[in-house]
């Protein structure tokens, strides 16, 4: 249980500290692209369980057609998962569709997902986890610096998942 917790920590900090420093890094340069993250809750529908977690959204220097590409980066930490400890780390590529005079944003992409579960049996030194790779289908939209959008897991566990946040500390705006 303790090994699980600390991997759940490193990862988190280690997601944490790329999303601080990426940022600032961009901001120092001439580059234009849109660059935010900030946090996001959701829930998952075929678990019922609800999830916190954060996201990192960049522009890209890729189009297709009129409309860029932006790159999505994710962490998922779920709650209520009694003695199972479960989260999701996720890369995407997103198009969002430019509306003219429109601050609404539809948008579509797609990705992989990983996710971690592991389990304290609650015996001594014996505990169980399981890792399953997902390619993730996303469509929702983005209103400034909002985005709600919803996730389709496919592959091992399956599921449909519902997700909103704000990007912060970027300029997404």
């Amino acid at each position: 249980m303790l090994k699980t917790r600390l991997s759940t920590i490193a990862m988190s900090t280690l997601f944490v500290t790329v999303l601080a420093v990426t940022p600032m890094a961009a901001q120092n340069g001439d580059d234009a692209r849109p660059i935010g993250f900030g946090p996001l809750v959701g829930f998952n529908f075929d678990g019922s369980n609800p999830f916190i977690g954060g996201a990192f959204r960049m522009g890209t220097p890729w189009m297709l057609g009129e409309n860029p590409l932006m790159f999505d980066a994710d962490f998922e930490y779920l709650l209520d998962t009694g003695p199972v400890t479960i989260f999701s780390v996720q890369a995407a590529l997103l198009m969002p569709f430019v509306l003219e005079n429109s601050p609404v944003k539809p948008v579509v992409g797609a990705g992989l997902n990983i996710q971690r579960a592991s389990v304290d049996t609650g015996i001594s030194n014996f505990s169980a986890s399981s890792t399953n790779i997902h390619l993730a289908l996303i469509g929702g939209i983005m209103v400034r610096a909002f985005f709600a959008d919803l996730m389709l897991r496919v592959g091992s566990g399956s599921g449909l998942g519902a997700r909103a946040g704000f990007l912060l500390l970027g300029n997404i705006l």
